[in-house]
């Protein structure tokens, strides 16, 4: 999962420096929505490691 926040991000580094604002400004906007439901799987992760066995 984290691998694709990685790709996308260089993705957008790649369109700012090709001079796409649109593809940029969406790559970015894409990495931003991934970056905060990776961070949400993993709460909810601990949370449930904290309160019993963990079954990922």
């Amino acid at each position: 999962m984290l691998h694709w926040v990685f790709v996308l991000f260089v993705f957008s580094l790649i369109a700012a420096f090709m001079g796409e604002e649109e593809l940029s400004a969406i790559a970015g906007q894409i990495t931003v929505v991934l970056a905060i439901l990776f961070f949400v799987m993993f709460a909810i992760a601990l949370l449930f490691s904290k309160s019993g066995p963990s079954k990922k």
